[in-house]
């Protein structure tokens, strides 16, 4: 994010630095859409990006404990790719968790289409891999289809008021070593 030039867009909301109690210290995509709302609200920008972590690990929405030890990626969200490449996790409960971490973000998509006027792109930034071609998460600059062919959804936003009152504001924290231990987990550091 900050190698963004901010000059180039109407306004920037830095979820990344916004304080939280999550354990893995990411917003809940709850959060990210109170966050994006209250700010689409209160903005005379015509264009919005929204960026949810989920389906990224680490997964939210599951019981089922994805820790390694020792795992020679960056990162301790990477655990569940590395497991799964060794053996140590079963493909299809992977699978299945994975697709609860991105239920859980169209649940909040819904939120956003209700809420805002005008069409909706549904994009993701990359792809990850769950075995095809040897590849697991989603390693840099590897050109392969897994990673490259992103959903590309277009959607009619509904345009319902949205009430910024009813939801609690975010503390955006201007600590650098927030971010960068946030990045860490998610092994991109």
């Amino acid at each position: 994010f900050e190698t963004v030039d901010p000059d180039r867009f109407y306004d920037t909301l830095p979820l990344h630095r916004a304080e939280t109690d999550n354990p893995d210290g990411l917003l809940s995509p709850s959060e990210v859409t109170d966050a994006a709302l209250r700010f689409y609200t209160n903005t005379n920008a015509d264009r919005h990006v929204i960026h949810y972590i989920p389906p990224h690990t680490p997964f939210r929405y599951t019981d089922q404990e994805y820790e390694v030890e020792n795992i020679p990626w960056a990162g301790s969200s990477q655990s569940v790719w590395w497991g799964l490449q060794t053996g140590d996790f079963d493909r299809q409960q992977v699978w299945q968790d994975y697709g609860e971490n991105l239920l859980g973000v169209l649940n909040e998509i819904q939120r956003i289409v209700k809420h805002v006027t005008g069409n909706i792109v549904i994009t993701s930034d990359h792809g990850n891999g769950m075995g095809e071609w040897g590849i697991y998460a989603h390693p840099a600059y590897v050109p392969a289809p897994v990673l490259k062919s992103v959903p590309w959804v277009k959607l009619e936003g509904c345009g319902i008021n949205y009430d910024p009152e009813t939801s609690d504001t975010l503390v955006i924290n201007t600590d650098n070593t927030t971010v960068e231990d946030r990045l860490e987990a998610l092994g991109y550091k």
